[in-house]
């Protein structure tokens, strides 16, 4: 009998050991999951961000092709005055007629002005929009790591308890064995 008591204790004592090795890897698991998972989400963000670059600069172009255009229009329109006051004999130097051509030039330069901002802010709210994307990520993999830490530190906590359980139970059941 004290054979077989001998080798539920070891069974026991095993056991005990196992479940205890269970949770220490758990808690390796855990952190190196969350530690996988921030660097993905990091890498995630910074792509984005790139991408968000991207669309900023594609954003300034564009406005700046746009703003060509307007002040080309702006020249264009002023040819044609000039061109209409010439068929009809007039005189390129009369006043009325320099400031229509003059107002034509203001009108097409504060256009492509208007126009630059508005892809230079759209570019800077885009840019803004990406960089909040890493700030996010990094707050979030903060919380994450954190998070995992303590589980991993519970999962740490139970395997030293089950272990001290273990060794509790042997000893009571055991114990009067001597």
């Amino acid at each position: 009998m004290a054979g077989l008591a001998v080798v539920s204790m070891i069974i026991q004592a095993v056991g005990t050991v196992m479940n205890a090795k269970q949770q220490r890897n758990a808690a390796d698991q855990t952190e190196q999951i969350a530690a996988l998972n921030a660097e993905n989400t990091n890498r995630v963000a910074k792509y984005n961000a790139k991408l968000a670059e991207k669309s900023a600069l594609s954003s300034e172009a564009s406005s700046q092709i746009a703003a060509k255009e307007a002040k080309r229009q702006a020249e264009l329109r002023q040819s044609r005055v000039l061109a209409l006051v010439a068929a009809s004999g007039g005189s390129a130097m009369d006043v009325d007629i320099m400031n229509i051509i003059a107002g034509f030039e203001e009108e097409g330069d504060l256009e492509a002005r208007n126009i630059l901002y508005e892809g230079t802010e759209r570019a800077r709210t885009t840019r803004a929009q990406g960089q909040a994307g890493v700030w996010e990520a990094k707050m979030s993999t903060g919380v994450t790591g954190y998070e995992a830490k303590t589980r991993a530190s519970g999962l740490r906590s139970a395997s030293v308890a089950t272990i001290m359980g273990g060794a509790s139970s042997l000893a009571q059941k055991y114990g009067s064995m001597q």
